[in-house]
């Protein structure tokens, strides 16, 4: 071992006092450096993520707005009656948004099923029960694209957060317990149960 650093310190003995302290110096500022560089690193690699997950907010709120527009649909449909809340102009408000984060987001493909699926209810000529199960559909796959928006965003996949789990229960669970009662509320209050309304209660009762 005394052999490997001679050269060294042959070098050493030779340097002044002055050019001795700048080695050392020197030896001193590179883990200063590397320790600086990690820590800005891991600061900016933060910021990213909070600035993914705005832009999750952002997004699922929107969601949430169509959502509460089909709600509103399916319920009216169910009473007879127009809807206060218009899914269609819920959609437009929807799509602005995912011009601005859908690339980010990754939701571009599911976006154009929904946009489909609602302009095939909104062409619908059927029975009001037909009416209410689209709207069903479209409400369930409001959810899913929800939970997508919210992985994709790291709103729900980080535990190291405080408030990861009730951001999981905000975002991903409160929704659609808020949907299976109100289903669950409206099949109730029909004046005739049909065929497969009590299968229907006895599933969104679980």
């Amino acid at each position: 071992m005394t052999k490997v650093f001679s050269p060294a310190k042959r070098l050493m003995n030779r340097l002044s006092y002055s050019r001795k302290m700048l080695v050392a110096g020197f030896f001193f500022c590179v883990p200063i450096a590397l320790l600086t560089y990690f820590l800005i690193h891991n600061i900016l690699e933060q910021v990213d993520f909070a600035a993914k997950e705005r832009s999750g907010v952002r997004y699922v709120a929107a969601l949430h707005g169509l959502l509460a527009g089909v709600l509103d649909s399916r319920d009216k449909i169910a009473g007879g009656e127009a809807p206060a809340v218009s899914p269609e102009k819920a959609m437009l408000e929807l799509e602005k948004t995912d011009a601005l984060l859908g690339r980010e987001l990754s939701t571009g493909e599911h976006l154009n099923g929904l946009k489909d699926k609602l302009e095939a209810m909104s062409r619908m000529r059927g029975t009001p029960r037909q009416a209410f199960a689209a709207n069903n559909g479209m409400a369930s796959d409001l959810m899913d694209m929800t939970v997508l928006a919210a992985d994709n965003s790291n709103l729900t996949l980080d535990p190291d957060i405080d408030s990861y789990y009730l951001m999981d229960s905000v975002i991903t669970k409160i929704p659609p317990l808020a949907e299976a009662v109100s289903r669950a509320a409206l099949i109730a209050s029909r004046p005739s149960a049909a065929l497969g309304d009590r299968t229907d209660l006895i599933v969104l009762s679980g």
